[in-house]
């Protein structure tokens, strides 16, 4: 039975791992190392990014690899749906407050489909405004 601190908290409220059914508390560089990762700031680099789906819906976004348009693409499939086009930038700085602003523009001059970064506009447009936006 657990008790009223939690399933990560010793008798005294540290932190604990639990290799087996005692728990032992953390070391201070354990504990420092996992709230690092935890805490840890986002990267500030990245990729914007404008898919058109064979529906001839656009989608808009943002991530820190290179791998997310053929994620899409497979998470598509499964729908019968297939990525048309796409376009991804090169890293870019402060890419989250430029996607905050891509999603503004595509709503005001498109029609939200799904979501917040889904729009119902023409590809040619929602890439020149992700284009524009990384220039």
């Amino acid at each position: 039975r657990r008790g009223a601190r939690g399933p990560f908290q010793g008798a005294k409220g540290d932190i604990v791992m639990s290799k087996s059914k005692r728990a032992t508390p953390l070391t201070p560089e354990e504990r420092a190392r996992m709230l690092n990762e935890i805490f840890a700031p986002r990267p500030k680099m990245g990729r914007l990014y404008v898919l058109e789906f064979s529906t001839g819906i656009v989608k808009v976004g943002r991530t820190c690899g290179r791998d997310r348009v053929a994620q899409h693409a497979k998470e598509a499939s499964r729908y019968g749906v297939s990525v048309v086009r796409h376009w991804m930038s090169d890293s870019v700085d402060g890419y989250t407050r430029i996607e905050r602003a891509i999603i503004r523009a595509c709503l005001l001059e498109g029609q939200l489909a799904h979501g917040s970064e889904y729009f119902r506009m023409p590809y040619e447009r929602a890439s020149a405004i992700v284009q524009e936006a990384c220039a």
